[in-house]
């Protein structure tokens, strides 16, 4: 088995979040700890290319940032300089089995440090025609694999209309808040049975679109991307630069508005604590 350090908080992003509060609470605990068991071996391990005093100090980040407590923060702005500056680091630490876009590798790789669950989650990134900026799907022809096996995609709008509108002028923050939204999806989607997808999919078409988006967007929040995610509804909201009118109706009336993003972030910032 290759071993891999997997945690972005040790290699010197600010203030990524430990695992969310949610139902998932008591997975997301035994996550942390397989990961400092891993990290601590890769540290130690001949494969690792770190000197003594950088891999201590790397062991040490690692304990700090999964502790409960103050120690989780939530970072308000990340720039494109900051996350190009940590390009390799993040790409090998969560870059696999992900089969990333260019224009949007670095936010993803970014949302993804906020997953750790979702570290050996088979997940690739391609562009289709589709009436949204953005849908994580599991894959159809891999549904009925184990779940802990089942491959995801998330589909990006390949219409010049939308992709001028996130690749040139949305924010890197903004971008990476709309990641955040489409790994949350995933992330829940993990831990459904086939059944359980099935009938998640007859809900989301029939009658609960609106509160699966909205409770998709509290699960990015709680992991900390709460300030992300407000960039990017704030700039769709706003902004409307070249946006089909009934992509922004579709989201003023199935997600959370600024506001309650803002409301929502500001309640995990209590529990956490602010970068």
């Amino acid at each position: 088995m290759i071993l891999r350090p997997l945690d972005p908080r040790c290699i010197g992003l600010q203030g990524v979040p430990g695992i969310a509060a949610d139902n998932n609470a008591g997975r997301g605990a035994i996550v942390s700890f397989l990961l400092i068991t891993r990290n601590i071996c890769m540290i130690f391990s001949n494969r690792s290319r770190l000197n003594l005093p950088t891999s201590l100090l790397l062991l040490f980040w690692l304990i700090l940032l999964h502790l409960p407590g103050d120690c989780q923060k939530i970072v308000r702005e990340y720039s494109r300089e900051e996350a190009e500056l940590m390009a390799d680091s993040l790409d090998s630490l969560y870059g696999y089995r992900k089969g990333l876009i260019n224009e949007f590798s670095l936010s993803a790789l970014v949302a993804l440090s906020y997953y750790p669950e979702l570290d050996s989650t088979k997940i690739d990134f391609k562009y289709k025609k589709i009436r949204t900026i953005m849908v994580a799907r599991p894959k159809l022809h891999c549904l009925f694999f184990k779940k802990e096996n089942r491959p995801y995609q998330i589909i990006i709008n390949k219409s010049k209309t939308f992709r001028d509108s996130l690749f040139v002028n949305m924010s890197f923050n903004g971008k990476t808040g709309i990641m955040g939204h489409e790994l949350a999806h995933i992330y829940d989607y993990s831990d459904r049975s086939v059944l359980g997808l099935i009938w998640f999919g007859i809900k989301y078409m029939l009658f609960s679109k609106r509160e699966i988006e909205r409770y998709t967007d509290r699960i990015a929040i709680e992991r900390g991307l709460g300030w992300q995610l407000y960039d990017a509804y704030s700039y769709i909201h706003n902004n409307q630069q070249g946006l089909p009118e009934k992509y922004i109706k579709n989201k003023m009336e199935y997600y959370l508005k600024p506001r309650e993003i803002i409301r929502e972030t500001e309640k995990s910032m209590n529990l956490y604590g602010p970068d």
